[in-house]
């Protein structure tokens, strides 16, 4: 349980009753994550965890949005699928293995976890279905 504590620390802002929002995002994706954070804030969190593929510049975002977002580190080595199982379905594949472990992180640092497409909005708080 040690080595999840730096992450539980980086995304404990993030959580609404130790529940956390969260999603993986290719590069070129960082604003959809943005967006999803807007609307999770909105809901009542304080940000989502986001596991980019890549190093994610996100020096470019103002510091408003830098917020809504609390970027962990890309794993080292990148998951990468092989692309004999993908054929057309790379990008999905290689998101299938990001969640997983994105997932499992936060899940083993105490964590309940609620996985969002970064290409979802939320419209409300879905706690209080969740019973």
């Amino acid at each position: 349980m040690a080595a999840a504590e730096p992450l539980r620390l980086t995304v404990a802002r993030c959580a609404l009753n130790s529940a956390v929002i969260c999603t993986t995002v290719a590069t070129d994706e960082l604003q959809l994550a943005v967006d999803l954070g807007r609307t999770a804030r909105a809901a009542g969190f304080g940000c989502i965890a986001v596991l980019p593929f890549d190093a994610v510049a996100a020096d470019g975002l103002d510091a408003s949005d830098r917020g809504l977002l609390a970027l962990l580190p890309p794993p080292t080595p990148p998951l990468l699928p092989r692309p004999q199982f993908c054929g057309k379905q790379y990008l999905s594949r290689r998101r299938q293995f990001h969640r997983m472990r994105l997932w499992r992180m936060l899940l083993e640092a105490g964590f309940h976890v609620l996985g969002v497409d970064p290409m979802l909005r939320l419209d409300r708080n879905p706690l209080p279905a969740l019973g």
